[in-house]
């Protein structure tokens, strides 16, 4: 019943008997009402997302299954790493989205531990099963990492697969890893077209007016992870040349 319909057919007082001393029914001044109904729309999207990130994960199970196989022609192969490319991406969005809406409602933790990023990006590459070049420095001293392993690992692949979505099969893309003062940073830089300037990248709804790059979500959960960990992470063009930056600073694990 709804509140107000409720407190104006609900008397205040009662009498056990005749003459008797009214007695309160709830204090006064206080307005009782209905519990808050559960967000409908919020449970119906949450529900979905679940499911349809657990179709996805069981596709993406069978997949070294199938391309390992030797039945394969070249365009075959081609075909079906291009579709397990767009399913991880689309896992990725769906990850990112789930993250967000946990962010929003104060329900997101991490999960933090020491881990080393070397092994991190050399699954991230391998994953997306791309022809694309890369060159991978990472520093002895900025290996070590005390963070969120699996955020920090969709971060890094959502990057990752920004710079290969967006550059040249032909050209490079560069990751590098230091330790600037304890701080560690990790840039990821590519030959693409680079980045517009009529749009904030970290928005959740970002799109450039200039192109039909779309970067959505992505951008704003690397943003949310990154300074869940208190770091930052930033994005330029690159001064010389084509393509862009994407810079993650992550604060020293010592001080975590």
């Amino acid at each position: 019943m709804p509140a107000d319909k409720r407190n104006e057919d609900t008397p205040d007082h009662i009498s056990l008997f005749p003459g008797d001393t009214k007695i309160p029914l709830r204090p006064s001044g206080i307005d009782i009402k209905d519990p808050p109904e559960p967000d409908i729309l919020d449970l119906v999207l949450q529900t979905g997302i679940h499911d349809t990130r657990n179709l996805l994960g069981a596709a993406l199970g069978v997949e070294l299954t199938i391309l390992e196989g030797d039945n394969l022609t070249l365009q075959q192969r081609q075909d079906l790493e291009q579709f397990f490319r767009a399913a991880r991406l689309a896992s990725e969005i769906l990850n990112a989205t789930m993250s967000l809406m946990r962010e929003k409602k104060g329900q997101f933790r991490l999960d933090r531990k020491h881990f080393e990023l070397s092994p991190v990006i050399k699954d991230i590459i391998e994953t997306h099963h791309c022809g694309q070049r890369f060159i991978v420095d990472v520093c002895p001293d900025a290996e070590l990492v005390f963070g969120d392993q699996y955020n920090i690992s969709r971060v890094l692949s959502n990057l990752i697969g920004n710079a290969i979505k967006y550059s040249p099969s032909a050209e490079r893309i560069t990751i590098s890893v230091i330790n600037v003062i304890g701080t560690i940073m990790i840039k990821i830089i590519d030959k693409g077209d680079g980045l517009p300037k009529d749009v904030d990248l970290f928005h959740p709804y970002a799109h450039g007016k200039q192109t039909n790059h779309g970067w959505g979500l992505g951008l704003a959960y690397c943003k949310m992870i990154c300074e869940k960990h208190g770091g930052r992470i930033t994005a330029v063009n690159n001064r010389f040349g084509k393509g862009s930056c994407l810079t993650i600073y992550l604060p020293p694990s010592t001080q975590l």
